[in-house]
């Protein structure tokens, strides 16, 4: 599924952690719909919502979303 940015297993009883991004809120419901089709199996036990984010791949990012500036990625020392 092309939203999803991260997929990965994890422990415990819910074992797995997917991070998708989505067009807004009204998109959430559409895309759990897909894999619980196919895997019935499979529930939703805990949903976390990010309307808007300040950073993005490093960059600050305004109210449209709009780079306005680089958070630098810093290094451990050697």
């Amino acid at each position: 599924m092309e939203e999803v940015r991260l997929a990965v297993s994890v422990s415990g009883s819910d074992n797995l952690l997917v991070r998708v991004w989505l067009r807004g809120p009204h998109a959430v419901d559409p895309f759990e719909a897909v894999p619980a089709e196919r895997f019935p199996w499979l529930r939703v036990n805990d949903r976390t919502v990010v309307l808007r984010s300040r950073k993005r791949m490093g960059r600050l990012l305004d109210p449209t979303g709009r780079a306005t500036g680089l958070v630098p990625l810093a290094l451990p020392p050697a």
